[in-house]
This record gives C-alpha cells, structure tokens and sequence, in this order.
C-alpha cells in the first residue's frame, strides 16, 4: 500500500513540473526539473527506506541494535546532494569562471559516494544476515549494488526478498 504512494509522488512531481512550465518565464523553466528529480530520487530513497524499516523491524524483534537513524541520514544526504547536483548544472555560471560549479561537485561527490556505499553494505548485511545468518562475501555486495542500480526491477526484486524473510520471521501475513 505504501508503494503505491512512492508512485503517486512521482507523478505528481511530473504533473508539478508541468504545471511550473506554463506558468513561470521561459528561462526558469529548467529549475522545474527538480521537481522531476525529487519526485523520483525521492521515492527511490523512500523505497529505500521503506526495507530499511522492514530490517529495523526484524532487529527490534530479535533484540539487535537498529541502524535505521544512520540510515535517514545516509537517505537524506543522497536526496540533498542530487538537488544540489542538478540545480549547480542549471544555474548559468559566468563562461569564463566555471571552476564553481566543479569546485562544489567534487566537493559533494565523496559524500554522496559514501552515503550510497554505506547504504549498500547496510542493505547487504541484513539480507545475509536474515536470510543466511553468515556474513557477506565481496560478490554479495556487488550483487546489491547491481539490484540498486536498477530502478524499479531490482527495489522490486528486493523489496519482495525482505517480505519473504519477514514472513519467515512471522512479522507479516501474506
């Protein structure tokens, strides 16, 4: 049910960014995007987030100690980061300096890098853990970087992964 949220913010941040198209001047048009680029970074994060809870929910359960506050952060920076990204590549720099924007994006690139590589291992760990009970090897964490990597097939593979694994630990009913 909660998915079906993720799709409606995504759609109305397509319908929003029509809607600023026709009303706002010619060249403030491109700043609309964002609104695209939160809608679906956005939801992608949101979904993210929603199997994230689901881990927190098995930990809580077994008495282990949650990470899902790191994790918010870890979601947060990646959402900020992207709007940052996108609105420094629409904002028109003088022709001749152009080391701002560059400047910013190298300084913004490690964070996001380490936000998403965190957010994989955290991901990896608790899917091994929950579903194997051993710890990951190196091609368990390409393996979730490549389902990442896939919007939506690969959140929607992993997304029912976790609901099997809460099903086994009776946390739902399917």
């Amino acid at each position: 049910k909660i998915l079906l949220i993720h799709f409606a913010v995504m759609t109305l941040s397509i319908f929003t960014f029509i809607i600023w198209a026709r009303l706002v001047p010619e060249n403030l048009i491109s700043f609309g995007f964002t609104f695209i680029i939160i809608g679906f970074v956005g939801g992608y994060l949101f979904w993210l987030y929603l199997i994230l809870t689901g881990f927190n929910n098995l930990d809580l359960k077994n008495g282990l100690k949650s990470d899902l506050k790191k994790s918010k952060i870890l979601l947060m920076t990646i959402l900020t980061g992207y709007v940052v990204f996108v609105l420094i590549f629409m904002l028109d720099f003088d022709r001749e300096n152009n080391d701002i924007p560059l400047v910013i994006n190298i300084l913004i690139a490690p964070i996001l890098t380490y936000a998403l590589f965190e957010t994989a291992i955290t991901l990896t760990k608790k899917f091994k853990y929950y579903d194997k009970n051993t710890q990951p090897n190196i091609w368990d964490y390409f393996v979730t970087m490549f389902m990442l990597s896939f919007y939506p097939f690969g959140l929607l593979m992993m997304h029912s992964h976790l609901r099997l694994i809460l099903k086994d630990h009776y946390i739902i009913d399917i």
